[in-house]
């Protein structure tokens, strides 16, 4: 009789080991998608709802009435006032965050399973060049989720057509239900993107800049929207998102050799990064040097209690902050180029040398055979 040969402990075929890491890598979505299922199951019955509810319902909401917003019926008789919903801050916010984040990381394992994992496979791609490849999928799908979010937020407010509403009626507690829950989705991914370094395995070299960039951008959303600045914010998410999506849209292209088609993106690229960080630098020093001045306490009087965020020194240090976010993308970018002018520099140099080693190869061969005869 012929033995059938076993499978190898360790092999493709075989299953990880329940909660190995490994196995929690394998199956993160689906154990966070059965963790989500039981709060949504929770809102089903009455005795959990109120617990359920606070995890996924945003909190703070009031109601208030339009000062001019009557209507008359056709009989003549004034109908009452439209009532319309507005949403404060809360430190409640910060549960709907971390529920959202979650949400957010099984969004990212179906995204990657069921297109990016699927598309690598074809290219034949380096480990190194999965990973940003996988990287820059995702955050394409962000991005573009993001911008049209955002777009049709600051249309439907006309903070297009009117600047002034960035900074006018400033503090900014007060506001629409839009505008919060983009906030906080803003908030949960890039708190989202820290647990997704172990799923995804990043490279030890890659982990410090990754923390930078994640902790920079989430520290900069969660500053303005607690200091009611999710205005100004807002616009220069736009801005900031736009120049992102370029690059990473080019760098998937170039994985795809879609040469032609990726060095025009990088040359918008170019072009937006240097267009965007100058309307950042300067729509930031409108809104909060000059925007922002009007509504300035200087707390003369030492018996008034002014909130923080209505001092020159808040305004001066939100500036900073917003300037100095911008001088290390503006460092980076720079940094970038050089190193692939480099890079292309070191390529151009190997392929005039491989020319002129060939032909010595080969007259040294030719001189070998007439030695011969």
């Amino acid at each position: 009789m012929t033995k059938i040969p076993s499978k190898k402990p360790g092999g493709k075929g075989d299953n990880p080991p329940i909660f190995s890491h490994e196995f929690i890598r394998k199956n993160h979505g689906d154990i966070l998608s059965c963790a989500c299922m039981v709060v949504f199951v929770m809102i089903m019955f009455q005795a959990t709802n109120h617990i359920g509810s606070q995890f996924i319902f945003i909190h703070y909401n009031e109601t208030e009435q339009e000062d001019n917003a009557t209507t008359v019926t056709p009989s003549g008789r004034v109908q009452d006032k439209a009532i319309q919903t507005f949403y404060r801050h809360g430190p409640k916010d910060a549960i709907n965050v971390l529920f959202y984040s979650v949400l957010w990381i099984i969004i990212h394992a179906v995204v990657h399973e069921y297109i990016w994992e699927r598309t690598a496979r074809k290219l034949h791609l380096s480990k190194t060049k999965h990973h940003k490849y996988y990287d820059s999928g995702f955050l394409i799908v962000f991005y573009l989720l993001s911008l049209v979010w955002g777009c049709n937020i600051i249309f439907n407010e006309g903070y297009l057509i009117d600047v002034t509403q960035l900074w006018n009626d400033f503090p900014h507690d007060m506001m629409k239900f839009g505008i919060k829950f983009f906030m906080l989705n803003q908030m949960a991914f890039w708190l989202h993107c820290y647990p997704e370094l172990y799923f995804m395995k990043a490279k030890k070299e890659d982990i410090p800049s990754k923390l930078l960039h994640y902790t920079s951008l989430l520290l900069l959303i969660a500053g303005a929207y607690s200091g009611r600045l999710q205005r100004l914010m807002l616009v220069l998410l736009m801005l900031h998102y736009l120049v992102e999506l370029s690059f990473h849209l080019s760098r998937l292209l170039h994985y795809h050799q879609k040469k032609e088609i990726a060095s025009m993106g990088f040359t918008c690229w170019h072009v937006l990064s240097v267009v965007c960080r100058l309307g950042t630098v300067v729509l930031s020093v409108i809104t909060l040097q000059f925007g922002l001045k009007k509504v300035e306490h200087d707390n003369i009087d030492e018996d008034v209690e002014v909130p923080f965020y209505e001092t020159s020194l808040y305004r001066t240090c939100c500036l900073a902050v917003l300037l100095l976010f911008q001088a290390i993308l503006g460092w980076n970018f720079v940094s970038y180029q050089l190193s692939r002018r480099g890079e292309d520099a070191g390529a151009e140099q190997v392929k005039i040398k491989q020319p002129v080693a060939t032909r010595k190869n080969k007259g040294g061969k030719n001189s070998d055979a007439k030695k011969k005869n």
